[in-house]
């Protein structure tokens, strides 16, 4: 709303001078002689006496001595005009220029006040000069005019002298020349004019050019025309008073002297007045008489009190909101060119509310009205409509430089949206990241929260300037201390990862984050939600991440949403609960969180929380996958390479494996591998097989470790190398590979690759043996029969062989049944052996086999046993191992019919331990 009105520097006057009168001011004591005097006069006049004319005209014109009446008065003025009086000729023209005792005629009136200023008449010339500068009666003139106007001026005519003052100050007619206006306007002050005082303590009031500024001065005679009850002069006291501008500050005075004017009805001091009850300064507090000032004024046609009558309404003060009520005062003063009244009413306009409809055209109209005017509000919100297309074609660069000319007035939140603009390089403006920080600097330097903001996430970035996370975290401070939300995030985000220098403080970080999720950020609410699952920079407490989880996914935060799913699929926090997994996925997955879409197509793939859906699933992480999510495009490898949910598809297969593995998955890595190793769904390449190998093995997959080391061992896609294939078993060994440490055992066993070491292959093989690899249990055994280092031996021989036999290793069954037997370890028979790899290590093995093979004795506690030896060769067979056939003869001898149907029955049910 506007605040106290301004001084108002009066205008020239565009009136001329009334008659001038003959007579002496009545007294009581000439009112005897009148009748006398008539007499005397009326025969002067009627002999032709010009004087006596002059005086009987006077007299008839006020009604002394006569009956009042005008046209004996034009009459005789007439007469001694003719005959050359010079005040008779001024009086005629002003009688002829105002119908008085005439019918109007402004030629009449120019023709007689010419007559008497060419004769000299100040008085005549002044209104002469008025004539010429209007153009009535005469051609306009301003060079005449102030011809004129000089001529009475120089004669003493304060309105002449206050006319020629205003023509300087203006250049009407005459060269601008302030010192000259001052001139004029002192020598018609000094004579009392009003006018003339009041304009120079406009002039002084806040300086002219060259005459400088003097408050005082401008009090000084600002008080001799408030004296004089000139309203305007009384205004501009209570201004002075107001704001302690030559005079000491004085709101009670302010108030006076409004009031003085007020009662005579001034608009702008009932304006003043108004607003000063409105805030209660000088006077009580009081919306009512506030509101009956402001209406005094508004109904006068006061613009800025119609303007403020609008807001009034508009914001409910001292009376009912009524936006129609605001829309109406808003436009009478906008017709008058009230520029904040343009705004608001296009602000009205633009919002639409309470009955009054939105109108987005009449909202441009009315901007672009007060923004031409300079309304800086008004040009950024005209440059807005551009930008976003309301009420306007979407035009970048007419919403630039809209923008533009309120940025450079000053408005932080154009020079925010200017400085946006440079940086995003919108269509017709040009992309350019040092104009955007200049305004970006510029509205950051206001103390703007958004610019400094903006500032920060430019050096954080490297945007336009060397990325500088000390200066990021500076700009992020001011803007955070102003609690600007996504600052605050910011400032987590660096502390929680540490960037460029700034040193990882995960209680920062959660300090930060907390102040942002506090004011409800939903993206601070997740990291919220991240730090109490991790314990970061606080305790760890699954139920609190579940909870800031759910305030951000409450606020549609997809990460939050996918996040809070993954809690219920898990239980971590929250009862486990695969349906709300399914649900909240859904929400994220649906605007478009490819991780979301992963895991929601894994729970229609296993048919958790939802109906089992193996198409719904490819579908889901068909859009993960695009995205370019790892998981859902090995999934989706998978499902193609198997046809579950989508039509086989070998090429889409390798497709999908490629693009997961290309961005280093593992998995997807190993799998790529495996099908150039075999030729499956691609031509067999085993360097290609030993390349992707390679990849996953790097990324600690103990698996592919051992293939590389298999690969290696036999020479396959790479020279043979046996210390190569040691280094990636032992890799992969240490990651616990039971595969691996079978090899690594063998490897040490045999000194191929490693030195040889039968110690630290009992080692390697123990590992194996105790993750139940049967083939490793098997080998233990003979290498504990090969030692005999202890009487244990022998037991853990038997043990190791007993648990490979109970896990279904065909041959470690065969030597368990030949020792049934006949209670000794025999030639163990490596035709039957089983191999892990066809490879040197593989032959050294079998040789190592074969010296163990004159090993025969005694284990303790074997008793013979041929059901049991029966038991174990049967068993043995019946799972592939044809050898065993060889030594069933004997025992099938021996053993009851009815011994032998038992085992075979128990054959056939046995079940491997698992």
């Amino acid at each position: 709303m506007s605040t106290i009105t301004c001084a108002a520097l009066m205008a020239l006057s565009l009136w001329p001078a009334s008659y001038v009168s003959a007579s002496e001011p009545d007294h009581p004591s000439n009112q005897q002689n009148y009748s006398a005097d008539l007499i005397e006069t009326t025969r002067l006049a009627e002999e032709g006496n010009a004087a006596a004319q002059f005086k009987l005209a006077g007299m008839y014109f006020e009604g002394r001595g006569v009956v009042k009446d005008l046209q004996q008065a034009a009459l005789w003025f007439r007469k001694a005009a003719d005959q050359g009086n010079v005040t008779a000729q001024h009086n005629l023209g002003w009688m002829y220029e105002n119908g008085i005792g005439f019918s109007k005629d402004l030629q009449q009136a120019f023709n007689w006040y010419l007559k008497a200023a060419q004769q000299g008449n100040a008085s005549a010339q002044n209104n002469l000069a008025v004539l010429y500068r209007t153009g009535r009666g005469v051609g306009k003139d301003e060079q005449q005019a102030a011809q004129w106007y000089r001529k009475a001026a120089d004669q003493g005519n304060a309105k002449a002298q206050y006319s020629l003052a205003w023509l300087y100050q203006t250049g009407s007619g005459l060269p601008k020349d302030v010192q000259q206006a001052v001139h004029w306007y002192l020598k018609a002050a000094q004579q009392g004019d009003v006018d003339a005082q009041n304009n120079l303590g406009v002039i002084y009031q806040d300086g002219l050019e060259e005459v400088t500024k003097d408050e005082q001065q401008a009090v000084n005679w600002y008080r001799k025309a408030a004296d004089q009850g000139l309203s305007s002069a009384q205004t501009s006291m209570g201004l002075m008073y107001f704001e302690g501008r030559g005079v000491s500050k004085d709101y009670q005075q302010a108030a006076l002297w409004y009031r003085k004017a007020a009662d005579q009805g001034n608009a702008r001091a009932m304006f003043s007045l108004g607003w000063m009850h409105l805030e209660g300064q000088g006077v009580p507090k009081d919306e009512q008489k506030a509101l009956s000032f402001y209406r005094h004024a508004a109904d006068q046609g006061y613009d800025r009190a119609q303007h403020s009558m609008g807001w009034m309404y508009q914001t409910g003060s001292g009376l009912s909101k009524d936006m129609q009520q605001a829309a109406y005062w808003y436009l009478k003063a906008a017709q008058q060119g009230n520029k904040e009244a343009q705004n608001n009413l296009a602000v009205l306009y633009l919002n639409g509310q309470d009955g009054l409809k939105k109108d987005e055209r009449q909202a441009a109209l009315w901007f672009r009205k007060a923004a031409d005017q300079g309304n800086i509000t008004a040009q950024y919100n005209l440059g807005w409509m551009y930008e976003n297309g309301n009420g306007l074609p979407k035009d970048a660069k007419q919403a630039a430089d809209w923008y533009l000319k309120a940025a450079q007035q000053g408005n932080a939140n154009a020079q925010i949206n200017l400085g946006v603009i440079y940086q995003r390089g919108d269509a017709g403006v040009k992309k350019d990241e040092q104009q955007a920080l200049n305004w970006y600097r510029k509205a950051a330097d206001q103390g703007n929260a958004s610019a400094q903001y903006n500032l920060g996430l430019m050096y954080q970035n490297g945007n336009g300037l060397s990325k500088d996370a000390q200066q990021a975290i500076q700009w992020y401070l001011r803007a955070a201390q102003q609690d600007h939300m996504d600052a605050q995030n910011n400032l987590g985000y660096i502390y929680q990862y540490g960037q460029d220098g700034v040193k990882k403080d995960d209680k920062q970080a959660v300090s930060w984050y907390r102040k942002a999720a506090d004011q409800g950020h939903s993206a601070a609410q997740t990291s919220m939600g991240l730090m109490y699952f991790e314990g970061r920079g606080v305790a760890k407490d699954h139920q609190q991440a579940a909870s800031w989880y759910r305030k951000a996914a409450d606020q549609g935060n997809a990460r939050a949403q996918s996040s809070l799913g993954w809690l219920y699929e898990s239980g971590n926090g929250v009862p486990k609960d695969a349906q709300q997994a399914a649900y909240w996925y859904l929400k994220a997955a649906q605007q478009g969180n490819a991780g979301a879409q992963n895991n929601l197509g894994g729970l229609y793939q296993s048919g958790s929380g939802v109906s089992k859906d193996e198409q719904e699933a490819a579908v889901w992480y068909r859009m993960a996958a695009d995205q370019g999510n790892v998981s859902a495009q090995l999934s989706l490898g998978e499902m193609y390479a198997n046809g579950r949910g989508v039509p086989k598809d070998e090429q889409q297969a390798v497709s999908w494996y490629r693009k997961a593995a290309d961005q280093g998955n593992a998995k997807a890595q190993f799998s790529l591998g495996s099908m150039y190793h075999t030729g499956f769904f691609v031509t067999k390449d085993a360097q290609q097989a030993v390349h992707w190998y390679r990849l996953a093995a790097l990324q600690e997959m103990s698996i592919a470790q051992t293939m590389l080391g298999g690969m290696y061992l036999a020479g396959v896609g790479v020279p043979e190398n046996l210390s190569q294939a040691a280094f990636w078993f032992r890799q992969a060994a240490n990651q616990g590979a039971a595969d691996a440490e079978y090899i690594l055992g063998m490897a040490y066993v045999t000194g191929k690759g490693v030195p040889e070491d039968w110690r630290q292959g009992a080692i390697w093989l123990r590992r194996a043996a105790e993750q139940n690899y049967s083939n490793a249990q098997h080998l233990l055994a003979v290498l504990y029969l090969s030692r005999k280092e202890s009487p244990d031996d022998g037991k853990q021989a038997l043990y190791w062989l007993r648990k490979a036999a109970e896990r279904g290793d065909a041959n470690a069954q065969l030597d368990l049944g030949r020792i049934y037997a006949s209670g000794k370890i025999l030639n163990i028979d490596r035709r039957a052996a089983a191999s892990t790899v066809a490879s040197p290590l593989d032959q050294a093995w079998d040789k190592a086999q074969k010296d163990l093979a004159a090993t025969i004795g005694e284990v303790a506690g074997v008793a013979r046993d041929e059901e049991a030896a029966y038991f174990w060769t049967m068993l043995s067979l019946a799972n592939g191992n044809q050898v065993a056939r060889d030594y069933l003869p004997p025992l099938v001898a021996v053993l009851p019919a009815e011994s032998k149907s038992k085992v075979d029955a128990e054959v056939k049910a046995w079940k491997p331990v698992k």
